[in-house]
């Protein structure tokens, strides 16, 4: 099983993965492969690379039979998924995204100041809104592949983690 995060910077998804999925070993996170890559988990520079090294070891745990892989990345887009869908086909790996609906655009920003304050990265507020935009234009081609791929469930959580929607074949 593959479990693929999805929501905005700063919407709850490391929050919910460490408090949901408590062995942490099955957490492939794209800030700590850009942490362990690039040495700077706010590096965007080089993308592509990080997350073609995240799902090379995703496709290796499915090889391996490893029971569930939670991957957790910004996802906002389908296409930003496309490449785990592929290899979830390929294995015959049910697949669910956990789709964090976003607090306001204030509150996202409070939080990435906080963050800041705890870790000096800092996402610049024009990213924290087309994040936010972004999550609620690009609901629908998700739904759609909930809909028709018999591999895919669609769960949508508020920010207290109770389900909002949940869509599966």
């Amino acid at each position: 099983m593959l479990f693929i995060m999805r929501g905005t910077r700063c919407s709850g998804k490391d929050t919910f993965a460490h408090q949901h999925f408590l062995n942490h070993c099955h957490i492939l996170s794209s800030d700590n492969f850009r942490e362990m890559l690039l040495g700077d988990i706010s590096n965007q520079k080089q993308n592509k690379r990080v997350l073609d090294f995240m799902h090379s070891v995703l496709e290796e745990r499915f090889i391996n039979r490893v029971n569930w892989t939670v991957l957790n990345s910004t996802n906002l887009r389908i296409k930003d998924c496309r490449e785990p869908i592929e290899l979830c086909k390929k294995y015959s790996v049910p697949f669910t995204f956990l789709s964090i609906r976003p607090p306001s655009i204030e509150v996202l920003n409070q939080r990435n100041y906080w963050r800041y304050v705890e870790t000096g990265v800092k996402i610049p507020g024009e990213v924290i809104e087309k994040h936010h935009n972004r999550y609620f234009a690009s609901v629908e081609p998700f739904l759609q592949e909930a809909r028709y791929n018999p591999l895919c469930t669609w769960i949508e959580l508020s920010q207290d983690y109770e389900v909002l929607s949940h869509v599966s074949n």
